[in-house]
C-alpha cells in the first residue's frame, strides 16, 4: 500500500496535469469562441468521460468537431454510429456557451484526508 507522502505526491503530479489540460482546453475553446466556425457538438452516454475517442479528444463527455476539419462529416457519422454519440450541428461560439458540468472533488485527496484523519476508519 504506498504511504502518505507517495499519495500526496502522487495528488500534485495529477493535479499539474489537470491544471495544464484544463489550460490547453480553455486555450482551444477561446480559440473556437471567436471564430465563430460551424461544426458539431458530440456527446458522450457518460458525462465524466475526459479522453480521446477516434482521434477526438473529449471534455465532460463533450467535444467540437468543426466542419472544415478533413472528414468532419465521417468522423461525426463514426462517432454516432460505432460509439452511440450524440451530435448537433452547432458554431463554435455556442459550443463554449454551453454550461460547463461542475467539477467534483478530487476522489484521491478525499481518500487521503478520509485516510489520514484520526477517528475516521
Amino acid at each position: 500500500m504506498p504511504t502518505k507522502e507517495e499519495l500526496e505526491l502522487e495528488v500534485q503530479r495529477l493535479t499539474k496535469q489537470v491544471a495544464e489540460l484544463e489550460s490547453q482546453v480553455s486555450a482551444r475553446d477561446a480559440l473556437l469562441q471567436g471564430s465563430g466556425e460551424e461544426g458539431w457538438l458530440v456527446t458522450t452516454p457518460n458525462p465524466e468521460y475526459n479522453g480521446n475517442t477516434a482521434g477526438v479528444q473529449f471534455v465532460a463527455g463533450r467535444a467540437f468537431i468543426p466542419k472544415e476539419l478533413p472528414n468532419a462529416q465521417s468522423l461525426v457519422l463514426l462517432l454516432a454510429t460505432d460509439f452511440h454519440y450524440q451530435a448537433s450541428a452547432m458554431a463554435a461560439k455556442d459550443y463554449k456557451a454551453l454550461e460547463q458540468p461542475k467539477k467534483k472533488v478530487n476522489e484521491a485527496q478525499q481518500m487521503i484526508e478520509m485516510l489520514t484523519t484520526p477517528g475516521v476508519m
